[in-house]
């Protein structure tokens, strides 16, 4: 869902899956949507921003452990990254796509791009491919951000939009900062979508 929403074109969501959706094709997308269900689901996380952004103890509710993931998490995954292509709605339909390099023994396991107009950028990292993932942590395994573009040199801090964690601008980032897996008390996203601090003032 997250590269769905941030990667170039418009995300195609269809009704109700907003949240996870098992359906087949033909008749099985077409079953009745519960909207009520969906709308106290979105009520639910909607409310972990009321003051801020979800703590860590949230987030770990949200994910759940095993194969049962809560629909609740996809649902914010959607209703958040949807708000930042509305707060940067010329961005996400003008700018640049940009790759950005990653390096170090788990380079296979992630992927990082990012979109940039003007003054305006929002970069991905995501994992990829973690049941084959040998470590559990990241390593030396970095991405590389402020030689890319000029447009990310100017950058003085990032922000995540989704939890908050605000890093310091470097020439490179390593994926444990990023994404935080590593980290005590991190949330244990296997994404991050990174903005520029200055711009959510």
């Amino acid at each position: 869902m997250a590269l769905k929403l941030t990667c170039p074109g418009v995300p195609d969501i269809y009704q109700g899956c907003e949240v996870w959706n098992f359906s087949l094709v033909d008749p099985d997308n077409r079953r009745p949507v519960d909207l009520h269900a969906m709308a106290q689901s979105l009520d639910r996380v909607q409310a972990l921003y009321a003051h801020g952004y979800p703590a860590a103890a949230a987030w770990q509710d949200l994910l759940g452990s095993g194969p049962d993931m809560p629909s609740d998490v996809k649902q914010l995954v959607t209703w958040r990254l949807l708000q930042l292509r509305s707060r940067f709605a010329a961005l996400f339909r003008n700018s640049i796509y940009l790759p950005l390099e990653i390096t170090g023994d788990s380079e296979a396991h992630a992927l990082a791009f990012a979109r940039i107009l003007d003054d305006q950028v929002v970069v991905l990292v995501s994992s990829r491919l973690l049941a084959s993932k040998p470590n559990a942590g990241w390593g030396d395994t970095r991405v590389a951000l402020a030689r890319a573009h000029p447009g990310l040199v100017r950058v003085q801090a990032w922000t995540n939009w989704m939890t908050g964690r605000t890093l310091a601008a470097e020439d490179a980032l390593t994926l444990d900062e990023v994404l935080g897996n590593a980290m005590p008390g991190g949330d244990g996203l296997p994404f991050a979508v990174l903005v520029p601090a200055d711009a959510l003032i």
